[in-house]
């Protein structure tokens, strides 16, 4: 936001009823109060780590002024008013749209109304002050106003700002500790794994299907008691590799999934190379935006080019030496998909990962990340259980009896175990053989 975006920005702001400049204060102030406690908490972690800070953690807070006016700035552009972002006097309005690609310091926006084809997307720079905080700010999938350059006084198209998300998955930095974000407005995300080649490793799953629940945003009209978070789906890639096993080994491989069908997750086998579930996945992801995430090498963008063989991403073999996948994608990018039946589905393809980190979690909020445990803590004791040794403890009951299954219960606790010793955790992708992964 240029100097005189600001001044108008502000002139607007005074011009608001008392009221609604008092609710934009309170709001602004509970926003630069969560930032503060977060910052707390990766000071905390480090001093606990012996690590150096980073320099979020030693940023000061902005007033909370300065939230308000943010605050404002994107509810007038959550309504369309084009007064609040560009310059008056710029030869053109604002415009909107989603990010399709995001780089350094700039970004591929496809405006509304504009072809699925990519023939009418637009790249964008990015203002300074959200260059710095472009991981954390901006990702692929988020809706976005910009204004068009060509001309003396904006030679290109320029970001103005992020509009409301409405979910948001996010990682947490394994060098720096601080959340980043992944994608944005997606209506689901697929956690693809693999059998074999590499080998299906639940606890990357686990770690996903936290962050999944946690993705949604919080707004009007919402309550933290009734969340809208991302859907969760399983792809489970190579399925056709399962003949080389003995029947044993084979049973061993996809029962690992055992605990999530118990939960009742979406599952879908398929085999990119053959085509095997293709059909199913492409009528889950109908008519939705979605994203692809997972291990390295467990194919992502196999099953993307399944999906539509028109787009034909760059794919790789997996290593053979430790059975580690490499990096054939690396940022993420937003595909239009047009079946020859059924309606549309967007797919934002990630980069594989060899580790996924949780954001900052409570052990409170660690319980509510999971389904099973919300439904079976009404029947606890206490208010306060933490399902690990209290007397009357229904989870643990459940557990006794089969209605929980071991696995999932042995996530909550290790988790859990994360949290309290506030200690980075260690689930780093493994050769074949070494069972520390299952």
């Amino acid at each position: 936001m240029n100097r005189r975006q600001r001044e108008q920005l502000e002139a607007l702001f005074k011009s608001l009823p008392k009221s609604e400049q008092d609710r934009l204060f309170r709001e602004g102030a509970a926003m630069r109060a969560d930032d503060q406690k977060k910052r707390k908490g990766e000071r905390k972690r480090y001093e606990d780590l012996d690590a150096p800070r980073s320099g979020a953690s030693k940023r000061k807070s902005e007033p909370v002024r300065e939230y308000a006016l943010k605050l404002f700035a994107r509810e007038q552009a959550s309504a369309g008013r084009s007064d609040a972002g560009p310059d008056r006097d710029a030869p053109h309005a604002t415009e909107t749209g989603f990010a399709v690609f995001v780089g350094k310091r700039r970004c591929l926006v496809r405006p509304d109304g504009a072809p699925g084809d990519g023939s009418g997307d637009t790249e964008c720079r990015l203002p300074a002050d959200m260059a710095g905080r472009q991981q954390a700010e901006l990702c692929v999938g988020d809706r976005v106003s910009f204004v068009r350059g060509g001309d003396e006084r904006r030679e290109a198209d320029e970001l103005v700002q992020v509009l409301p998300r409405k979910t948001v998955l996010t990682r947490r930095d394994p060098r720096t500790g601080e959340a980043r974000a992944i994608v944005a407005n997606v209506d689901a995300v697929v956690i693809v794994v693999s059998v074999v080649s590499p080998p299906l490793h639940p606890r990357l799953i686990d770690r996903y299907l936290i962050a999944i629940e946690d993705s949604w945003v919080e707004s009007p009209g919402s309550h933290a008691d009734d969340p809208d978070p991302a859907q969760a789906i399983v792809a489970v890639n190579k399925t056709d590799l399962l003949e080389t096993l003995t029947p044993d080994e084979r049973m061993k491989e996809t029962g690992k999934l055992d605990p999530y069908r118990a939960i009742g997750l979406s599952i879908v086998e398929c085999a990119a190379e053959t085509g095997r579930g293709i059909d199913e996945l492409r009528s889950l992801l109908s008519g939705r935006v979605v994203a692809f995430v997972g291990h390295s090498g467990v194919g992502k963008s196999s099953i993307t080019n399944a999906l539509d063989e028109r787009l034909g991403l760059r794919t790789a073999e997996v290593g053979t030496a430790a059975n580690r996948g490499r990096h054939t994608t690396t940022s993420s990018q937003l595909y239009e998909i047009t079946p020859e039946s059924g309606d549309p589905f967007w797919v934002i393809d990630t980069p594989g990962i060899r580790f996924f980190g949780l954001e900052e979690l409570t052990p409170a909020q660690l319980r509510d990340s999971m389904p099973e445990l919300r439904r079976l803590r009404r029947g606890c004791k206490f208010s306060d259980c933490t399902h690990t040794h209290e007397p009357g403890c229904a989870v643990l009951e459940a557990v006794r009896t089969g209605e929980m299954h071991g696995a999932r219960y042995e996530t909550y606790t290790r988790l859990l175990e994360e949290i309290e010793q506030t200690r980075p955790p260690d689930d780093r992708i493994r050769p074949l053989g070494d069972d520390a992964g299952l």
